[in-house]
């Protein structure tokens, strides 16, 4: 009898949960703005306050400044304040994102 619960309360939880829109793609929508805007500076030829987005391992480990990502908890992300430009200085340097390329 419980499972049966336990069964109907996440078929209606799923029923009543918002549709997503869809799925994010590294390679269709991140790399490209990486590459474009970031690399430059935090890649293979330099990486300013010893920053690199060259892996996931190193975006984790973050720079000089700390942890630049909290995974989960964009709002948490000194990266995403650099981004929108509520941590200075903001990012890309001389360049800016639009809000779809941060979102």
């Amino acid at each position: 009898m419980r499972i049966d619960r336990m069964v109907a309360g996440a078929a209606l939880a799923a029923a009543l949960a918002p549709a997503q829109g869809p799925s994010t793609s590294f390679s269709r929508d991140v790399r490209p703005i990486l590459e474009r805007s970031c690399l430059t500076c935090h890649g293979a030829s330099q990486q300013l306050s010893s920053f690199s987005l060259l892996s996931r391992e190193a975006a984790l480990r973050g720079g000089l400044h700390g942890a630049a990502i909290v995974p989960g908890k964009s709002g948490e992300s000194a990266l995403i304040g650099r981004l929108t430009g509520a941590v200075a200085p903001s990012m890309p340097l001389g360049g800016k994102l639009s809000a779809a390329e941060i979102a």
